[in-house]
C-alpha cells in the first residue's frame, strides 16, 4: 500500500513585528537599517549583579562590558564596537526614559523594561557627535491595564574567589629566602628555621587573613495596574553586597513611580519620579591619600602576624625573626578595620511627557526632565594607624570630606509625521528642538594631625 502525506509550510514571522527604541521613537525590527541590539528585562533582572550595566555583558554582539576592579558596586567600562579615541572618552551616551546623559546609578535593574543599544552611525546619528561611541537607550517599566498586581522578588547568594593563591607557610618561606641569600653570596636571613617553626608553627596565611566569603542580597517590590484612563507602576528595592575584603561593601536603595493618563482621545500624559541612594565602603587604592595598598598584605612574610598574643590587631608589625635591620610592615588589616573610606550618592529624577495627536499621522511631543545628583566621599584615618610615606612608616591621622552637586535639565519639543501609503510605503519624519544644561558644583575640606579621633571626618 502507499501512504500519501501532504505537508504545508506556514510562514512564521517571529520577531519582525517587534518594535525597538531608536532614539526619538520606535521602529519595527523588519524596517531597521541601522545596527541595533535589544536586551530584554528578563535577561537583565535574572542576573545577580550590583548594577544593570553589568547584566548586558555578553548579551549583545559588539558590546564589551568590563569592570575595572572587584569592588562591589564599581562602575563598568562599556565599549561599543571597540575603542574610537586614544585620548578622548570612549563611553557611550546613556539615555534613560528620554533623559540624555542620565546617571547610570539612578535606576534598578528590576525597573528596566528593555535596553536598546544603537551601535552604528546610522542608528545613533540623531544624537549627533554625542552618539559617536554608540547610544544605550533604557526604557523603564510602565503601568499596564488590569487589576492591581503585587510582585516581590528576593535573592541571596554568596561569592568566593575561584583562583585561590597557594601561600607559602613559615618554613617554606624562610628556606626560600635563605636559598636566595646564599645564591647571591649573602648571609642567611633565618639561621634558626626549626626554632621559628617550633614557636609559630605554620605561620600566617595572609590570603585567609585578607580574603573572606562575600555575599549579596536583593529585595524588590513592585505594585502596578490601571485602567484605560490611568495606569501606574510603583517600585521600591534594596540590595547589599559584601565584598571579599572585610568592611568592603555596597548598598543601594531605589524607588520609582511611573504614571500615565489618557486625558482624552488625543492627549496622553506621563510622569516619573524616582529616588535612589548608594553607599560604598571601599578599601585602599590609588584614589585614597597616603596609602599602602590593602592587597600588599598578600606579599607579607608568613612569619609575622597581624595580631598580638591576645589576638588584637596591632597597627605596626615587626619581623623579629629576620636578621639584620628590623623589618617593619604597616598592618593593612588594622587599617582596613579602623579607617573609613566611604562614597555616598543620592540621585533624583523627575520626568514629564505630553503626547498630543494633532491628526491621525501627526503628533506633538513635549518632554521636561530634571535629574539632580548629590555625591560625596568621606575619609578618616585615626592617629593610631601607620602608613608609608617616602619609604618611612609614620602615623598620619587624616580626615577629609567632599560634596558634589550636579544638575541635568532637559526640555524637548518635536513633531512626528508617520503615515502609510497604500499599505506599502511608510514615511516617518521628525522635526524638533532640544535644550539641555549641565551644572556642577564641588566643595571639600581636609585636616590632619588632629588631637582627637572621636570626631572622625565631622
Amino acid at each position: 500500500s502507499q501512504t500519501t502525506i501532504n505537508i504545508e509550510m506556514v510562514v512564521d514571522a517571529i520577531g519582525i513585528e517587534e518594535v525597538v527604541a531608536i532614539g526619538y521613537g520606535t521602529q519595527r525590527k523588519v524596517d531597521l537599517t541601522g545596527a541595533v541590539a535589544t536586551v530584554s528585562s528578563e535577561e537583565i533582572s535574572d542576573l545577580p549583579t550590583d548594577r544593570w550595566d553589568q547584566a548586558i555583558q555578553g548579551r549583545a554582539a559588539g558590546v564589551m562590558v568590563r569592570s575595572s576592579n572587584f569592588k562591589p558596586g564599581s562602575s563598568q567600562a562599556i565599549r561599543i564596537r571597540g575603542i574610537n579615541s586614544i585620548s578622548g572618552s570612549n563611553a557611550p551616551l546613556i539615555v534613560i526614559d528620554g533623559i540624555i546623559g542620565a546617571n547610570m546609578n539612578s535606576i534598578d535593574a528590576n525597573d528596566i523594561e528593555s535596553v536598546d543599544i544603537l551601535k552604528d552611525a546610522a542608528a545613533a546619528s540623531i544624537y549627533g557627535s554625542r552618539g559617536a561611541n554608540g547610544v544605550i537607550l533604557v526604557t523603564t517599566k510602565q503601568g499596564t491595564i488590569g487589576k492591581p498586581t503585587v510582585t516581590f522578588n528576593a535573592y541571596y547568594g554568596i561569592s568566593e574567589p575561584t583562583n585561590v593563591l597557594e601561600m607559602m607557610n613559615a618554613r617554606e618561606y624562610m628556606e626560600y629566602v635563605n636559598d636566595a641569600r646564599q645564591y647571591s653570596g649573602a648571609e642567611v636571613a633565618y639561621p634558626d628555621v626549626n626554632g621559628v617553626v617550633n614557636q609559630i608553627g605554620e605561620g600566617t596565611d595572609w590570603w585567609d587573613e585578607l580574603i573572606d566569603v562575600g555575599s549579596q542580597q536583593k529585595y524588590h517590590l513592585a505594585v502596578g495596574g490601571g485602567t484605560e484612563k490611568v495606569a501606574y507602576n510603583a517600585t521600591v528595592g534594596y540590595q547589599k553586597t559584601d565584598g571579599l575584603l572585610s568592611t568592603v561593601n555596597f548598598s543601594r536603595f531605589t524607588s520609582r513611580f511611573n504614571i500615565s493618563a489618557q486625558v482624552s482621545e488625543r492627549l496622553k500624559l506621563t510622569g516619573t519620579i524616582a529616588y535612589n541612594s548608594t553607599e560604598n565602603n571601599s578599601y585602599y587604592d590609588t584614589s585614597w591619600p597616603k596609602h599602602v595598598s590593602t592587597l600588599r598584605g598578600l606579599s607579607y612574610p608568613p612569619v609575622i602576624s597581624p595580631r598580638d598574643e591576645q589576638g588584637n590587631l596591632v597597627p605596626l608589625i615587626q619581623n623579629e625573626y629576620e636578621t639584620g635591620s628590623p623589618k617593619r610592615h604597616t598592618n593593612v588589616i588594622y587599617n582596613l578595620e579602623n579607617e573609613i573610606r566611604q562614597s555616598l550618592g543620592n540621585y533624583l529624577q523627575f520626568n514629564y511627557m505630553a503626547e498630543l495627536k494633532l491628526t491621525d499621522f501627526l503628533k506633538y511631543d513635549l518632554q521636561v526632565g530634571l535629574e539632580p545628583t548629590f555625591t560625596g566621599s568621606r575619609f578618616f584615618r585615626p592617629s593610631t594607624a601607620v602608613v608609608e610615606i617616602d619609604a618611612s612608616l609614620v602615623q598620619y591621622p587624616t580626615a577629609s570630606k567632599n560634596h558634589n552637586r550636579n544638575n541635568n535639565w532637559l526640555v524637548e519639543n518635536y513633531l512626528t509625521f508617520d503615515k502609510d501609503f497604500n499599505e506599502v510605503h511608510q514615511v516617518t519624519a521628525i522635526l524638533g528642538n532640544s535644550a539641555q544644561k549641565f551644572t556642577a558644583e564641588s566643595t571639600g575640606a581636609s585636616a590632619r594631625d588632629f588631637p582627637f579621633d572621636q570626631y572622625e571626618f565631622h
